[in-house]
């Protein structure tokens, strides 16, 4: 994943709630095919159920999750 296309800035702390997570999806609608960071500092379990989580809920995105200095981080992207 090239760094230029990252967004680096993270959204608030997640309550959890359905409705977050489609305000980010219409983000990344927004933005096609640049990866955003959705969250950061999780484990590794956690972050990989939330990526199989989305992709599953919101068809035409992508999740990746990977290692970082301060946990796990996951991106997503709009790939249509």
């Amino acid at each position: 994943m090239a760094k230029k296309t990252e967004f680096r800035q993270p959204p608030p702390p997640r309550s959890g709630t359905p409705f977050q997570v489609a305000r980010f999806v219409e983000k990344l609608k927004e933005n096609p095919g640049k990866w955003a960071v959705y969250c950061t500092g999780n484990i590794a379990r956690t972050g990989h159920s939330k990526a199989q989580q989305y992709k599953k809920k919101y068809p035409g995105t992508e999740w990746l999750v990977r290692r970082e200095e301060d946990g796990y981080t996951v991106f997503g992207r709009w790939v249509g």
